[in-house]
């Protein structure tokens, strides 16, 4: 019985079919229900027996499994039994050099030319790199973002343009490419696609494509106008009839479709003309145990702090005290242009919480000095000056979380009861999945300990409709993000803070004795967001644990050990 691999946030898990255009499964297979580890396994990182975010996996003949290690920018080899991987292209960290690779989604091998085809999806690239001892790649096509890829016997090449809501294949010798699914633009019609990520071709040239977005698998005949539905298009949720945001997705040579149900952690089997399908593996909630699924691909967040400080009537910027290209600049609009400019040049990245925090003398005027009008003011002048540079739509905003639920606490409240009653559909009301959440930006006002928020809240409309408040408690109405002020008193709070949906975050401290046993508290409660301002990372314990942990030694950081569902731990660099 061939396997399904199936990439989760830091290893591969098996069982379910191996893809390729003859993958044959007979019909009364039996499905383990619980998997085994293949590749990775060692917690989220960059170390050789290690994987960050795997996502496209290619099984060649004798079971080596070739994975895109993408928050690695590299393409792994790991064969069969083994205990360590091999880097086979990229692995020089990222960047958009030819002997490079930034943030590679997908993998397969061209056998004819012994080379490995790769997405290169922040490259906006898809790239030849030989197979055996390469150093470099080339580019075969340019100026796509590419997800999902796939090869037929006769050697064309089918590509997914997720930007463009298409697929083309390119056969030997074309430079152009056919659109043979979608380039109708985005939309829910037959004809269109909207975010497609993965295809597979079956022996009669029929693609069949993840059409991501619209929560539903298409097929596409050789030469059709429009494609047919094979899976989902019910609405995301988690019946049966439906699956939400898939992903990878084979057929086997009955048209059998087996599809990767990300938002809903489990693989389905959809047998020809099926209005439902079955679930064969996973479907018992988020989770690592062998018999649980965590996202194909996992959720995440990068978080931006920017420090406040008002003089001569602008507002400046300094993270730390230190100066720091990466974490500092020294004007506000200044800090959102640099921001937008790598969201542009990375526009489906993880979503960004942007928190802004006043400092010094400026909160003191918050507090004494400035009258509500005044403060109001400020914030208004906050929020124009971001909307300036970005446009509306490219945040995630309070109400989306609101949803139709009277307060942003009772809406997070509700789907975590959700989520513990096995719903992990997305109900339009609390945090949104992931595929929903890329390349957005959430903006989220840090008051501590200052309370400047009350009494302002519900007079300001720009900080009910626009900003996030982080703040220490969890039974306000508009609490969705806590800070927790030390987790080695506060565990109440945050296993309270938990349990509401809300997200946890930390700021560990300058250096002081108890630096790191309030890091160890924070890994061990899975404090989603983890914050130090130490800027320079010595051979301290923390800090062998920060490089290990978080692979950076930046003052921005993220726990993914134990919160996967927040958190990724690619710094954002600007």
């Amino acid at each position: 019985m061939k396997s399904i691999l199936i990439p989760t946030s830091h290893f591969c898990f098996i069982p379910a079919p191996l893809r390729a255009s003859l993958t044959d499964i007979r019909p009364n297979t039996k499905w383990i229900q619980n998997g085994v580890t293949v590749a990775g396994g060692n917690r989220q990182g960059s170390g050789i027996k290690q994987l960050c975010n795997p996502q496209g996996i290619y099984v060649d003949d004798g079971q080596t499994i070739y994975i895109a290690d993408r928050d690695n920018h590299r393409i792994v080899e790991w064969k069969c039994d083994a205990t360590t991987g091999q880097v086979v292209a990229g692995g020089n960290g990222q960047g958009n050099g030819a002997h490079q690779l930034n943030c590679p989604y997908d993998v397969i091998i061209d056998k004819e030319r012994v080379s490995l085809i790769i997405s290169d999806y922040n490259n906006k690239r898809v790239v030849r790199w030989p197979r055996r001892n390469g150093t470099s790649g080339e580019t075969i096509i340019s100026n796509i973002y590419c997800l999902g890829l796939t090869m037929d016997e006769n050697g064309s090449l089918y590509v997914v343009d997720y930007e463009k809501h298409e697929v083309r294949r390119y056969r030997i010798g074309d430079t152009e490419g056919t659109v043979v699914a979608g380039g109708n633009g985005d939309g829910h019609h037959p004809d269109q696609l909207s975010n497609p990520c993965y295809v597979f071709v079956d022996r009669d040239h029929s693609v069949y494509v993840s059409d991501t977005e619209n929560h539903r698998v298409m097929k596409w005949e050789e030469g059709a106008k429009q494609g047919i539905v094979v899976a989902g298009d019910q609405g995301q949720g988690n019946r049966l009839t439906q699956v939400t945001g898939p992903m990878g997705v084979i057929v086997d040579q009955l048209g059998t479709v087996y599809v990767a149900d990300q938002g809903n952690h489990r693989v389905m089997r959809w047998p020809i003309g099926a209005t439902r399908g079955s679930v064969i593996a996973g479907g018992y909630g988020r989770g690592a145990q062998s018999n649980q699924l965590s996202y194909p691909i996992v959720a995440g967040i990068r978080q931006i702090e920017l420090d406040i400080h008002l003089m001569k009537n602008d507002y400046v910027v300094y993270h730390t005290q230190f100066i720091d290209d990466k974490t500092n600049c020294y004007c506000f609009s200044d800090c959102l242009v640099r921001i937008h400019r790598w969201s542009q040049q990375n526009p489906k990245h993880y979503p960004i919480f942007l928190f802004i925090e006043i400092k010094q003398r400026f909160r003191e005027d918050f507090l004494t000095a400035l009258d509500g009008d005044v403060r109001c003011q400020h914030f208004e002048s906050m929020k124009e000056q971001i909307l300036r540079v970005f446009s509306i739509d490219s945040f995630i905003l309070p109400e989306l979380i609101r949803g139709h639920q009277t307060s942003i606490n009772l809406a997070l409240k509700k789907q975590r009861q959700d989520e513990l009653n096995g719903n992990y559909s997305y109900g339009n009301y609390g945090w949104p999945p992931l595929f929903q959440s890329l390349g957005k930006i959430f903006v989220s006002f840090i008051d501590d300990e200052h309370n400047i928020i009350v009494g302002l809240i519900s007079t300001c409309e720009s900080l009910s409709n626009f900003f996030f408040i982080a703040q220490t408690n969890i039974n306000l109405p508009y609490a969705s993000i806590i800070n927790i002020r030390n987790p080695l008193i506060n565990e109440q709070l945050i296993v309270a803070s938990h349990m509401n949906g809300q997200i946890s975050r930390v700021l560990l401290g300058y250096g002081d004795q108890q630096i790191f046993e309030r890091y160890k508290q924070s890994r061990k409660y899975g404090i989603h967001i983890i914050s130090t301002d130490y800027v320079q990372c010595d051979d301290t314990e923390l800090c062998q644990s920060v490089k290990n942990d978080f692979q950076s030694s930046s003052p921005i950081l993220c726990n993914t050990v134990l919160a996967p569902s927040f958190c990724n731990t690619t710094i954002l660099s600007l």
